[in-house]
C-alpha cells in the first residue's frame, strides 16, 4: 500500500477542522498523516507521540502539536500490523466551548440569582410594610379603635389579619355587653334611690301626725261641753 494511498484513506475520514490524524508503524515511523508538511512520510513520529505508543496500546493524553500546541490526544495500535493510529485535537478547540458554556452558564446563575434578590427585596418590603401596618392596627385595637384590615397575597399575613379582625369583633361585643351592663347599673341604682325616697316620705308623714297630736286637745266643763 503507497503512503499517498494511506493519506488519501486517512483524509476520508471524519476529522475536526483543526485535527490531525496520524498513521504510524511499528518502528513509530510516520506512514500518513492529515495537514502533512512535505517529507514528513518516513520520519519518526514526534517524541510525545512515540512516548505515548511506548506506553499503551489505546488510550488518551494531553500532548502538544508539532507546532507547539496544546493538544487532546487519543490513539489505538493493531495487533496484527502494529500499525498505531493516533488522533489530535488542539485543545483550545475543545476548552473554548467547554468555557462558553461554563460563562453562559455563570451568566444565567447571576440572572436568575439577581431575580431571587429583586423578588426577595420586594417581598421583604412588602413583608415590612404590611408588619407595621399589622402594629399600627394593633396599637389601635388595643385603645378600642376599629381595624382597616388590608389585603395581602402573603397567606400568613392575610390569616393574621383575620386574626386581628376576628380581635376586633370580640372587642366590640364585650364593649356592648360592658355597656349594657353599667346602663343595666345604672337603671338599678336609679330605681334604688327613687325607693329610698319613697321610703323616707312615707316614714315623714307619721312623724308629723303624731307631732300634731297635741295641738288637737280640746277642754270641756263637767257637763262635757268644749270650752
Amino acid at each position: 500500500i503507497s503512503t499517498n494511498a494511506l493519506g488519501n484513506l486517512l483524509a476520508r475520514q471524519s476529522v475536526p477542522p483543526n485535527g490531525v490524524i496520524t498513521l504510524i508503524d511499528a518502528n513509530k515511523r510516520i506512514l500518513a498523516r492529515t495537514h502533512a508538511e512535505p517529507g514528513l512520510v518516513g520520519r519518526p513520529a514526534g517524541p510525545d507521540l512515540v512516548d505515548a505508543a511506548g506506553r499503551m496500546e489505546e488510550g488518551a493524553w494531553r500532548a502538544r502539536l508539532q507546532d507547539g500546541r496544546s493538544a487532546y490526544a487519543a490513539l489505538s495500535r493493531s495487533a496484527l500490523t502494529g500499525w498505531t493510529v493516533a488522533m489530535a485535537q488542539p485543545a483550545e478547540a475543545i476548552d473554548r466551548p467547554i468555557r462558553q458554556a461554563f460563562w453562559m452558564l455563570a451568566a444565567v446563575g447571576l440572572a436568575v440569582l439577581a431575580a431571587a434578590m429583586a423578588i426577595g427585596l420586594s417581598l421583604g418590603r412588602t413583608l415590612i410594610r404590611s408588619l407595621a401596618a399589622v402594629t399600627v392596627a394593633t396599637q389601635a385595637l388595643a385603645r378600642g379603635h376599629g381595624v382597616s384590615s388590608q389585603p395581602s397575597a402573603l397567606t400568613e399575613l392575610e390569616e393574621l389579619w383575620s386574626g386581628l379582625r376576628e380581635a376586633q369583633a370580640i372587642l366590640e361585643r364585650r364593649l356592648r355587653e360592658r355597656d349594657e351592663a353599667d346602663r343595666e347599673r345604672q337603671r338599678a341604682l336609679e330605681s334604688e334611690r327613687i325607693a329610698r325616697e319613697a321610703s323616707e316620705k312615707d316614714q315623714v308623714r307619721p312623724a308629723v301626725t303624731l307631732s300634731s297630736i297635741a295641738d288637737a286637745v280640746l277642754a270641756t266643763d263637767p257637763s262635757g261641753r268644749v270650752t
